[in-house]
């Protein structure tokens, strides 16, 4: 039935902020942006901002995050932190590295180095 995951959407406080957060801290490449929604784009995946509202909110809590892959964790990390963010977590697993990154909004943004 479905071929491909098309979007992840994230409820933002801050449209500009995270616009810019994702694009320039992580390197997502902008389709569209607007204050009412904005979509960024990696991979063919889509990943949509879309503002708070009525009954949209913030809530980094809910029990979801998602991941990109890296050839070199160790290179991530100093991408990642030239271009202004932060690596709240590192961890050493034994099929790779797991790195953890917050989003203006808390979201959990994780970065995986796999071996083998």
């Amino acid at each position: 039935m479905f071929n491909k995951l098309g979007m992840v959407m994230f409820v933002v406080s801050d449209m500009s902020r995270s616009v810019a957060w994702y694009r320039d801290v992580l390197g997502l490449a902008v389709r569209h942006e607007s204050p009412y929604f904005s979509e960024l784009e990696i991979g063919g995946t889509a990943i949509g901002l879309h503002p708070i509202g009525q009954e949209l909110k913030v809530n980094p809590s809910v029990g979801i995050s998602i991941g990109f892959y890296v050839t070199d964790a160790a290179a991530a990390t100093a991408e990642i932190e030239s271009r202004g963010g932060t690596i709240s977590r590192r961890t050493d697993e034994s099929w790779g590295v797991l790195l953890e990154i917050r989003d203006p909004d808390g979201y959990l943004i994780q970065v995986c180095e796999r071996w083998g």
